[in-house]
């Protein structure tokens, strides 16, 4: 999982340089929204009504039937950027981490 991933690289290249470049929230998650639509993954269209359906998909319910990671639907957890990259500021000393 994503949440797992300076873990990991911090196991596999202790000594690596991590350089993070964040894009504007918004047009972000409607390109991503845009995304999945096409990958069949996410099944509604209106980009302002599948945010509205993350707490019943972290229910488990409006699921689309073609979505094997129904947690990538929920979209705000993808621009959670401060937590992302406190993530990696944790595990990586800060000269190692341009964030």
């Amino acid at each position: 999982m994503v949440s797992h991933a300076a873990g990991r690289i911090a196991q596999l290249q202790p000594q690596a340089r991590i350089i993070a470049i964040v894009r504007e929230p918004a047009s972000f998650l409607r390109s991503l929204h845009l995304t999945y639509l096409r990958a069949h993954v996410e099944s509604v269209k209106d980009f302002r009504e599948a945010m509205s359906l993350e707490t019943a998909r972290s229910e488990g319910k409006h699921i689309p039937s073609r979505s094997h990671l129904p947690q990538l639907l929920q979209y705000s957890d993808h621009v959670r950027y401060v937590e992302q990259l406190r993530r990696y500021t944790n595990t990586f000393h800060r000269s190692r981490c341009s964030c």
